[in-house]
């Protein structure tokens, strides 16, 4: 959003503009960041810099992808501290549950295909979607898509930290991840992938790229990475079996 006057996620601070106008004193607006702990059953588990937003999303989120949640019956409780500082997480895990490797992943089962004309719309709308990018230039975004529309639409300064809220918020309403397409605007190294398989997401579409490993570990997992992504093209990393439309 560029009219950001009225939101409290955003500060303001007096900044030298220089431009081919000259130069020149503006307060422009920043993203104030939060140091944020998560706890799993009254044990720390995460420690995150991030937006002080969606807090509830963040530590469902990298409960889940990291494999700590698996199923939305093993999710009881969230608490935020009232100065937002902890999220609180009640879950039925069993206590020899370990997190996942972060440069593995587990195989996600899917029979999800999308069109490569739809991978590529859903993308366009994504990247031109408004937020805290357009009048701030410190945020990396993250949604989840049906394959027609964006749903869990959420921002932060780390590009982990919006992945984990989106999953976080599609965990917590029930959505099934088989069938749905990660939309990130980070590029797409093997610890994202990682994440992302944990979550049973199959397909990724984002305007950046995908590291080798990143789109090894996306083959291996059986996840589409379409990366790139902008008016009428895209490059298809990993798994292309998932996009129709390519012969």
């Amino acid at each position: 959003m560029s009219e950001d006057h009225n939101d409290d996620r955003v500060s303001r601070r007096e900044c030298v503009i220089v431009d081919c106008a000259g130069v020149r004193r503006e307060h422009i607006p920043m993203i104030p960041e939060a140091t944020v702990r998560v706890f799993l059953n009254g044990r720390p588990f995460a420690t995150a810099s991030c937006l002080a937003a969606d807090l509830e999303d963040l530590a469902v989120g990298r409960l889940v992808s990291t494999g700590m949640l698996r199923a939305p019956g093993e999710l009881r409780e969230i608490a935020v501290s009232q100065d937002g500082a902890e999220v609180r997480v009640d879950g039925r895990v069993p206590k020899d549950r370990k997190p996942l490797d972060r440069h593995g992943a587990i195989p996600v089962s899917s029979p999800l295909e999308v069109e490569a004309s739809a991978a590529i719309r859903i993308g366009c709308e994504f990247n031109e979607r408004p937020g805290l990018y357009a009048s701030t230039r410190c945020v990396h975004s993250a949604a989840l898509a049906d394959g027609d529309e964006i749903s869990c639409f959420r921002e932060d300064v780390g590009r982990h930290n919006a992945v984990d809220k989106a999953i976080g918020a599609g965990f917590r309403a029930g959505l099934e991840m088989s069938r749905l397409v990660m939309l990130s605007s980070g590029r797409m190294p093997s610890d994202m992938v990682s994440k992302i398989a944990a979550a049973g997401i199959p397909v990724v579409v984002t305007p950046a790229a995908a590291t080798a490993d990143g789109a090894r570990l996306a083959e291996e997992a059986g996840i589409a990475i379409c990366g790139r992504v902008a008016r009428e093209r895209m490059t298809v990393y990993s798994c292309p079996g998932r996009i129709g439309g390519l012969s």
